[in-house]
């Protein structure tokens, strides 16, 4: 197909196919390659909706093309492949840290995460150590884009929240004074940092460690934490990876429930695991001072416990989950979908977006969001807006009819009504 803004060759690939992939696996990012062309492009795919693929790269005209999940493992494997001749390096995981080696030293990460970039390549971004950096740390990015692998200084740019990327030259070990070099390009110049070989990292130093000692009742792990001034700006709660390593060890799970208590704020938040490293958690309301911080998994079970409780008397309705089928029951009629995903939100809350059939939608599907947020519960209709994020309308009334369920929904200072088929 053709993308309508860009003119570019785009390729399509339709939800039925893409959720028989991510059965054999539970990877968010895939890997599509056109192997008669040596193409590769990696995109994302989070359980709902078709995936369109735009690339300059892309020839019009059919292809043969091939799709398979993607993860971390892959990653290092192939990047370690292709870096071989360019430096003398190589990434491994040990316990869920990312190691970098030179030769036979081995520079640990403080943190990292594993993502997909913007015109169609992978990365992973590692922060380490510097005691010769301003803010005491290097951004290093290791890359995988059309067929190579690449290393970038990663420089922040002011107040700009985007990092400029300097291409990494060489890799050196000054054993002197126990750090590792990186020579980078700096428009004409070539330019020197580094990072510290074997740091006493703050987030494992004595006192963070008798701050943060973990208090187990059942499944709910509790801890104090001090806030922190970050940027000199606002306070933020850092909490230890290895609490959530522990966690995550125990229950399987990246999302979680945070209870946070001080003396004149107490509120709730879902947490996702995004990447592994000291986690920094933003809540408006913070001040200096010390918070008792009661950490659980939340799992889809908890949603919709949480969600019944409330949405029966504000709506009218139910959920439950059956063999993988999410149910609304409103009155006596119930509706149901096989497409949906459960995930926690930007701001503290958490939500299931759901598909349903329609036959008033341009593209003949409806998507509902179920939301419970710091106790309260909300529902929502997610209208799809071509290059942006979805709009979002708070949902009136749900009323069933004999086939079908119709949904009031406010837009703007309008009230409209939609309605989704039963099917009988």
């Amino acid at each position: 197909g053709v993308h309508r803004t860009s003119g570019l060759a785009k390729i399509t690939i339709p939800n039925s196919i893409l959720r028989e992939i991510e059965e054999n696996g539970e990877n968010e990012i895939f890997k599509l390659s056109i192997p008669d062309k040596n193409i590769e492009l990696f995109f994302e795919y989070r359980g709902i909706g078709r995936v369109e693929i735009v690339s300059k790269f892309i020839e019009h005209g059919k292809h043969r093309i091939s799709i398979k999940p993607y993860s971390i493992e892959d990653f290092i494997k192939e990047f370690n492949d292709r870096i071989t001749g360019k430096f003398n390096v190589n990434l491994h995981i040990d316990n869920e840290k990312l190691i970098l080696n030179i030769g036979r030293e081995k520079l640990p990460t403080s943190r990292w995460r594993f993502y997909k970039e913007a015109g169609g390549g992978v990365a992973v971004q590692a922060e380490y150590p510097s005691s010769r950096r301003r803010n005491k740390k290097i951004f290093i990015k290791y890359q995988i884009k059309m067929g190579g692998a690449f290393i970038y200084l990663l420089e922040p740019q002011g107040s700009r929240k985007r990092l400029s990327t300097q291409k990494i030259v060489d890799i050196e070990y000054d054993g002197s004074k126990g750090r590792i070099l990186f020579r980078y390009k700096h428009g004409d110049r070539v330019k020197t940092t580094s990072a510290d070989l074997s740091p006493k990292l703050k987030s494992e130093s004595r006192g963070d460690r008798e701050e943060s000692e973990l208090l187990w009742r059942g499944d709910l792990c509790e801890v104090v934490i001090k806030t922190k001034l970050r940027r000199g700006k606002h306070y933020e709660l850092i909490i230890p990876w290895r609490i959530f390593e522990k966690l995550r060890s125990r229950y399987k799970t990246d999302i979680y429930k945070l209870v946070i208590k001080g003396e004149n704020l107490v509120t709730e938040h879902i947490w996702r695991l995004s990447r592994k490293g000291e986690q920094e958690i933003s809540i408006k309301g913070l001040t200096e001072g010390t918070y008792k911080v009661l950490i659980k998994p939340y799992t889809v079970v908890d949603f919709i416990q949480e969600f019944n409780v409330f949405a029966d008397d504000r709506y009218g309705v139910k959920l439950n989950i059956e063999k993988d089928v999410l149910t609304l029951y409103i009155g006596e009629k119930t509706l149901k979908t096989v497409k949906w995903i459960f995930d926690k939100e930007f701001g503290g809350g958490a939500c299931i977006k759901a598909v349903y059939p329609s036959k008033t939608r341009a593209n003949k599907e409806i998507i509902m969001k179920y939301q419970v947020k710091r106790g309260i519960v909300n529902i929502w209709v997610l209208e799809p807006r071509r290059n942006r994020r979805s709009a979002v309308y708070p949902i009136e009334d749900i009323v069933e009819g004999e086939d079908r369920i119709d949904i009031v929904y406010r837009h703007g200072r309008r009230v409209k009504t939609t309605y989704i088929p039963l099917l009988i």
